[in-house]
């Protein structure tokens, strides 16, 4: 077929532009032409409009078809971004809880079916206390680097079977994806702490981060998903309370874990009693004495009671007397030491006014104030309660308070401390020489004592270091009016090398153990205002 060189053959044009405009030419050629009979003229003028409105219909087909793409693309990217929100984590850009939940059941899935059966480790990483710490004194612009520059370590020393996902703020997992049964995984551990060990520097400061590991294996720690987690979490918690950097699930673990929220549990049905004479029925005061300790002309050895110091008990129905190494971490952690120590506060002082009317009225009693019921808003208003119930009078109460207690928080440490001090109550830092151990600083708090840890007193006979620093510390407080009370005296040689050194106030086995509240005041009776002689035989 021929085309018309100066009409039709302007048709095959590609381009939907030059085609519309040599249509336009064409009609014009057309609609020009004077010998065209009016019949064809007519159909051609109707045939054009038809193209026309056919035009204006396509170009607006186009714009609804851009609208509606461009509504489609916003729509995707709106779906993509709530995706990333709710599937990976702001600050570290890692996948969050919800992926590791979903990629470790399929994991888990595949290697049940697998013809070689899979492990599977699974280690969680928890940031320390120093990134607490970080997080309350730096702005959130440095606590969410530290976060990402953690997350970067990590992955930048992670093998190829690796996955590593952030859980929780301080908290990252990572799944070794079919390792060998016998792995070592403290290898691991080692390195991800070595990583994180590694200092974080911004202008103004220089930040440490450490970090805590538990870890578990699948299958040998639990058949599925849930079971696995737990077990590595169970790991962890114990490294916590352990104070070890890291450890592997032990079943043990687990059983220690069902007694802590058993003893929970049994807590706060003791607790839940309604008067102060069934609480009673479980929990108890012991008292251990503490004297006053000279050496005399010939180099012997005295002491005079001068009080005691109250530590609660528990004696459960069921399980007997319970050790309070086992139950007191239990309620710390949990918060409930919060009312116990409301508790122990109240009975303490009520004893304590029961023993004045029976003529002790020189003695005093220290209560030791736990880290959580340290933070309690509520705690001078308890304080002040116990005295006024008691009618005892304040210089005979003492508190006994962690350095760390006091530092976590030091503004409102400092506002606590003088509230309490305001009443008259003396204060005594308590294991002093584990904590932050500055003398300088304890010019600042509104303290009248400080008991030297246990730990100095075990080195006393073998170590001139801690001679020396058991000189120094004595010599300061006295500079500074603050009384200084070895505890854990056990022998008559180290009661001896104290009083040698002018330690004013001794507590220990070897003065005496704790005991029943009734069985302090038959001692107290018998020894009050008496100065007691004593032999290299411990007594």
């Amino acid at each position: 077929m021929h085309q018309h060189n100066g009409d039709a053959g302007s048709l095959s044009m590609n381009s939907d532009g030059e085609t519309l405009s040599n249509l336009n030419s064409l009609f014009e050629h057309l609609a020009s032409r004077d010998d065209l009979p009016e019949d064809v003229r007519t159909r051609l003028t109707e045939v054009w409009e038809s193209h026309q409105q056919t035009q204006h219909l396509l170009a607006e087909a186009r714009s609804d078809i851009a609208l509606l793409s461009d509504r489609v693309l916003e729509q995707e990217r709106r779906e993509k971004k709530l995706e990333t929100q709710l599937l990976y984590n702001r600050k570290s850009g890692l996948p969050n809880h919800y992926v590791l939940d979903n990629d470790l059941t399929g994991i888990i899935r595949e290697a049940v079916v697998a013809a070689r059966p899979r492990t599977i480790a699974v280690m969680i990483v928890a940031l320390d206390e120093a990134y607490e710490m970080a997080h309350k004194a730096l702005d959130r612009q440095y606590t969410d680097w530290i976060i990402y520059e953690c997350a970067g370590r990590i992955q930048g020393i992670l093998p190829a079977n690796a996955r590593l996902y952030h859980t929780r703020d301080n908290e990252f997992v990572l799944l070794l994806i079919g390792v060998d049964p016998l792995i070592n995984l403290s290898d691991y551990a080692e390195r991800i702490r070595d990583t994180l060990g590694d200092t974080f520097k911004f202008p103004e400061y220089t930040v440490r981060i450490g970090c805590l590991i538990g870890s578990s294996v699948f299958p040998r720690d639990g058949a599925n998903k849930t079971q696995v987690l737990r077990s590595a979490d169970i790991a962890l918690n114990t490294a916590k309370n352990a104070q070890k950097p890291y450890l592997e699930f032990r079943p043990n673990m687990q059983s220690q874990a069902i007694e802590k929220m058993e003893l929970q549990d049994a807590i706060i049905r003791a607790l839940e009693e309604q008067s102060i004479a069934e609480i009673s029925r479980q929990f108890s005061l012991f008292f251990q004495p503490y004297f006053e300790l000279n050496m005399g002309d010939a180099n012997d050895l005295y002491s005079r009671l001068i009080g005691a110091e109250a530590l609660i008990r528990w004696q459960h129905p069921s399980r007997g007397l319970v050790d309070p190494s086992r139950f007191i971490p239990v309620a710390e952690e949990s918060g409930l030491i919060v009312p116990i120590g409301s508790w122990t506060l109240f009975r303490a002082a009520e004893l304590l006014a029961q023993w004045g009317d029976a003529g002790l009225a020189e003695l005093t009693v220290s209560v030791n104030l736990s880290p959580r019921q340290f933070k309690d808003p509520h705690l001078v208003q308890n304080v002040e309660t116990a005295l006024r119930r008691s009618m005892v009078a304040s210089e005979r109460f003492r508190l006994e308070i962690t350095e760390g207690s006091v530092m976590d928080d030091l503004d409102e440490g400092l506002r606590k401390l003088h509230g309490i001090s305001q009443l008259g109550v003396r204060i005594v830092i308590d294991d002093f020489g584990t904590g932050y151990s500055s003398l300088n600083y304890l010019r600042r708090l509104p303290i009248q004592g400080i008991k030297l840890d246990k730990s100095f007193i075990d080195e006393v006979l073998t170590s001139s270091h801690t001679q020396g620093i058991i000189r120094a510390v004595l010599h300061m407080a006295q500079d500074m009016g603050i009384e200084v009370v070895a505890e854990g005296v056990e022998s008559y040689a180290q009661a001896h090398y104290l009083a040698s050194i002018d330690c004013p106030v001794v507590q220990g086995y070897f003065f005496g153990k704790p005991v029943p509240s009734d069985s302090f005041k038959r001692f107290a009776e018998m020894n009050s205002g008496r100065t007691v002689a004593h032999s290299e035989e411990k007594r």
